[in-house]
């Protein structure tokens, strides 16, 4: 889900996929991508949880979640 996220248009999707990976990721390994992802902010973790990040994926990608 995360990937399909940031390949959306929607760069409210894009965000909320880019938060899911700076939650699950551990720092170092996030870290390596981020420069590839086209996000120009810093990293910085998150202060949702990642059950409601992963929620709010699934909705956006099954439109009958909503």
């Amino acid at each position: 889900m995360a990937y399909r996220a940031l390949a959306a248009d929607d760069p409210r999707l894009r965000g909320t996929g880019l938060e899911y990976l700076e939650n699950v990721l551990p720092q170092k390994i996030r870290e390596l991508p981020w420069p590839y992802l086209g996000d120009q902010r810093v990293a910085k973790g998150t202060k949702r949880a990642r059950q409601e990040i992963v929620r709010d994926l699934a909705m956006t990608m099954d439109p009958s979640k909503k």
